[in-house]
């Protein structure tokens, strides 16, 4: 099975959201506890993470598509 070119930035998409997410918990903890661990934050703190981290995997996803674009041309 081979993806068309919008369901590999979908992947793309969804693949950095997560990753970035759960970097995103170990960031917030080690700021607000000093230690590593995976401490989901509070609602709103949570809501602005999740709006930042799919802005920038948008941002990342759409970046990987032109450039894949610009090369293949």
């Amino acid at each position: 099975m081979r993806l068309s070119k919008l369901n590999m930035m979908i992947l793309h998409f969804l693949v950095t959201s997560i990753f970035f997410y759960f970097e995103a918990i170990i960031h917030y903890n080690i700021g607000k506890k000093s230690e590593i661990n995976l401490e989901v934050p509070t609602i709103d703190d949570n809501k602005k993470m999740i709006c930042i981290i799919l802005s920038f995997s948008l941002l990342s996803s759409l970046t990987c598509y032109f450039i894949e674009e610009m090369i293949n041309k």
